[in-house]
């Protein structure tokens, strides 16, 4: 069964049967149902997908049956991101903890315990950050005209592939460029005099976007990352490169070559200063007593 297809039959149990919630409830699904109508939206959307896969996982077992060994086999099994896994844990919380709440829970306490947490993975940022070389070749592998100068504004600001589709030209004012962004954040980037230059030279009307396709419409993210994909295939950089690594080399370069990292920090959106300075990372060489003087 599919998420939407049980979405569909909670919707029918709820209008067919309008007695259903005094019923005494006894299935995990039942449990489930009475969870997630305390939510609307995206919220109720991505609660019910998680409650979905690891009810299928378990095969609709009773709660009581249920431990911390299944809930952890679970997580260690799926194939996402370990963001992805450690929304979906919260889920997990919340619904077992609001289980534990109701007068007629069947569990006295939730499996997953209040300290427990999944173990971090190892961190690769490095891996994702390229060289300034790297960069260069990667611009110069671009087709001349739009697609080098949107990557190259990507780099020097540090743009979200979403965030660069989503450019029109009222968005660039006096040499600063207003982003929208993650969770609806907004923030303003200045750019060079020379990418400045570049930029105005064919520029548009006020609602047009500024990187368009040949039929006049904004660039997709998919547009996009073909772009990159192309350049980086030509520049002979590994396959792995996309549109966010130029985000984290501006970061690694910025930090490196002596900005503050409050501006690379408004710059880049990031909602904690802890953020930014993961990119900060010790130079061959380098020593601390090369930045005193005594």
């Amino acid at each position: 069964m599919t998420t939407a297809e049980w979405a569909f039959q909670r919707f029918q149990r709820i209008i067919v049967e309008p007695y259903y919630y005094i019923q005494s409830v006894n299935t995990l699904q039942d449990w489930g149902d009475r969870f997630l109508d305390n939510y609307t939206g995206k919220t109720a959307l991505s609660y019910s997908n998680t409650l979905h896969q690891f009810f299928e996982a378990i095969d609709d077992r009773e709660l009581g049956a249920i431990g911390l060994r299944d809930i952890r086999s679970w997580l260690d099994e799926l194939d996402c991101a370990h963001t992805t896994r450690v929304k979906h844990l919260n889920i997990l919380k919340a619904f077992l903890g609001w289980v534990t709440e109701q007068d007629d829970s069947p569990i006295r306490r939730s499996p997953i315990g209040k300290r427990f947490t999944l173990a971090a993975p190892p961190d690769t940022l490095q891996e994702r950050i390229l060289s300034e070389e790297q960069v260069v070749a990667l611009l110069d592998a671009a087709a001349p005209g739009r697609d080098r100068l949107m990557l190259r504004l990507m780099y020097e600001a540090g743009l979200r592939v979403s965030e660069l589709c989503g450019l029109r030209w009222k968005h660039l004012k006096a040499g600063e460029i207003s982003v929208y962004g993650k969770g609806g954040k907004s923030r303003r980037v200045g750019a060079s005099p020379a990418l400045w230059d570049l930029l105005n030279a064919d520029r548009g009307a006020a609602g047009e976007p500024v990187f368009a396709s040949r039929t006049g419409k904004a660039l997709s993210p998919v547009d996009v990352h073909r772009v990159i994909k192309a350049a980086t295939v030509a520049a002979g950089l590994p396959d792995e490169v996309s549109c966010h690594w130029l985000r984290h080399s501006i970061a690694s370069h910025a930090l490196n070559n002596g900005a503050a990292p409050q501006l690379v920090q408004q710059s880049l959106g990031h909602s904690s200063l802890a953020t930014t300075t993961k990119y900060a990372h010790i130079l061959p060489g380098q020593r601390l007593g090369d930045f005193v003087k005594v």
